[in-house]
């Protein structure tokens, strides 16, 4: 909305500007949410790091034990 852009619901609703489109702050919140995106793909990177890690470097059975019990009687 900061862009002025119309934001609809299901493609019919437009919903109400929360924000003004020239309010000075508007950069300051972007680079925010900017950063705190940047910030959770690096955790899900590391997440994800640590499994494979534990999987292939430790052996253990953690990727194992995430699969629906099913799966879990093939060892």
């Amino acid at each position: 909305m900061a862009h002025n852009w119309t934001i609809t619901v299901f493609w019919s609703v437009p919903l109400p500007a929360v924000l003004p489109a020239d309010a000075g702050w508007v950069h300051t919140v972007g680079e925010l949410h900017s950063t705190i995106v940047w910030i959770l793909l690096g955790l899900v990177g590391l997440h994800i790091a640590a499994a494979l890690g534990h999987h292939f470097i430790l052996g253990d059975n953690v990727l194992r034990r995430m699969l629906p019990a099913r799966t879990n009687d093939r060892r």
